[in-house]
């Protein structure tokens, strides 16, 4: 994925975000976690 839009806080450009196609567009915080790889603890 190149990029995320992050849309939990007040946003002034909104539109322009969107139209930039974003891989993903996030709501809340805790969905950023969701793009995130694991990683195997070793």
């Amino acid at each position: 994925m190149a990029s995320a839009a992050a849309l939990w806080a007040e946003v002034d450009d909104e539109d322009e975000l969107l139209a930039a196609q974003p891989g993903a567009v996030l709501h809340r915080p805790a969905e950023l976690l969701a793009l995130c790889p694991s990683v195997p603890r070793g």
